[in-house]
């Protein structure tokens, strides 16, 4: 399974920014391991029958992850590293 790299690094990246830069919120950090889970377990089938196809979502994913605001409000991952590095 090429795509479960990119689907973990999603995942970790999403619950860092979540825990380290934003307030803990366990329901919310629940919800990002079951979805990590579902888009791993999705992206393995779709490798069985499109594997380059797959593994190209994932990393497309993963990007989108890293640059783009998911939950309203909270900065993006790269934007909140930005912003402490700027504070430093």
């Amino acid at each position: 399974m090429r795509s479960l790299g990119p689907v973990l690094a999603m995942t970790g990246v999403t619950l860092a920014n979540d825990v380290v830069v934003n307030h803990f919120d366990i329901q919310q950090e629940q919800r990002v391991i079951v979805g990590g889970a579902v888009v791993a377990a999705a992206l393995g089938l779709l490798e069985q029958v499109w594997e380059d196809g797959a593994v190209a979502l994932a990393w497309l994913g993963l990007v989108t992850v890293l640059f783009v605001r998911v939950t309203p409000g909270k900065p993006a991952p790269l934007e909140a590293f930005a912003n402490w590095y700027q504070k430093k």
